[in-house]
């Protein structure tokens, strides 16, 4: 799966560096709205697939049956970084008017504890949440019955993939309450799930298409809608509990999980020593990205580097990869000091 998370990872770089393109049809033009919205739409399974990822490594895993010792370890992987991370992009976001004095610690502190200091910070606050929640999950999960499993994420799929999309879609809500089935705790115990189906090649390929099915629903369905609304930015489709984005993670996860990669990446051979180092970079990449995106944007470093210096069918996707290089390479010399491996 490093692989598959690196692509994720990635894929969260691409989203940040194509959402501002999406705010209307003509803020930069139709092409560059279309380029962010193929490249956006095209990356929308990173997130539900990082979570898979997770589910499938915790929830399968046979260590930690103590809970005191898995949320010591699995919490503070998380509230460093985070704490550290908050603390810096707190201070960057607020360079201009910062003060000196107890204002700077409570506004840290209150900010903090809100998750509002940078938007992509949510993601870790989730983490917390499905690691507090896993001591009651995975027992259930573990000695259930598959049926019982399916029967959980069938629920999970009609409050978020259905009625909740339906809500978004047209304001019109159910009235069952399922919220108890939130949407990241079914991807969650998605990603176990599919790890230990055995699926025929048959089942795959309806998953491949329907995965396809979604791409294209998440693309045509966003341009759709803003068509429909004077341009403005509608981003049902977008959604991470959308049908057709929880079909393409699906999809994704289930083809990565059956390639061969040992006949694509030879074992000892570059690309498997490229691969481990950026996968053991792809958390500090995460949380370092758009401090770079801000960065090259903002001309600190003498230039300005952003999308719209290149054509609109490269821009995107060049200077995600310049971003997520560069994103590699800090977080790998900050690994380099012993004092701040935690952080990253």
């Amino acid at each position: 799966m490093d692989i598959l998370r690196i692509l994720s990872i990635f894929g969260v770089v691409v989203l940040h560096v194509s959402a501002p393109f999406l705010t209307t049809l003509d803020s930069n033009g139709i092409q560059w709205w279309w380029s962010g919205n193929i490249f956006d739409s095209l990356s929308r399974w990173c997130v539900p697939v990082l979570i898979m990822i997770s589910g499938k490594l915790i929830l399968g895993s046979k260590k930690y049956n103590d809970i005191g010792e898995f949320l010591g370890k699995r919490l503070t992987k998380i509230l460093i970084p985070l704490i550290f991370w908050s603390i810096l992009y707190f201070i960057w976001v607020g360079r201009s008017n910062l003060s000196l004095d107890i204002t700077l610690i409570t506004g840290i502190l209150t900010r903090i504890y809100e998750g509002s200091i940078v938007t992509h910070f949510w993601y870790l606050y989730m983490l917390i949440g499905l690691y507090l929640f896993t001591p009651i999950i995975k027992p259930f999960i573990q000695d259930y019955n598959k049926s019982g499993t399916k029967y959980f994420l069938f629920i999970w799929f009609i409050a978020n993939g259905i009625f909740e999309f339906i809500g978004r879609l047209s304001g019109l809500n159910s009235g069952i309450y399922l919220q108890l089935f939130h949407w990241s705790l079914g991807f969650y115990v998605l990603g176990y799930f599919l790890d230990r189906e055995d699926m025929k090649p048959k089942n795959r390929i309806i998953l491949y298409i329907l995965g396809f099915i979604g791409l294209m629903s998440t693309i045509f369905g966003t341009y759709y809608l803003m068509s429909k609304s004077n341009g403005v930015f509608r981003d049902n489709f977008y959604s991470y509990l959308a049908p057709n984005v929880i079909f393409t993670a699906i999809g994704v996860f289930v083809l990565f999980k059956y390639i061969k990669w040992e006949k694509i990446i030879p074992a000892g051979g570059f690309l498997q020593r490229a691969v481990q180092s950026i996968n053991k970079t792809s958390f500090g990449i995460y949380l370092v990205h758009p401090l770079i995106i801000d960065i090259l944007k903002s001309g600190y470093i003498g230039i300005n580097i952003y999308p719209l210096m290149f054509n609109h069918v490269i821009g995107i996707p060049l200077i995600g990869i310049v971003v997520f290089i560069l994103s590699h390479i800090i977080i790998w010399l900050i690994q380099r000091i012993p004092i701040f491996r935690k952080v990253v």
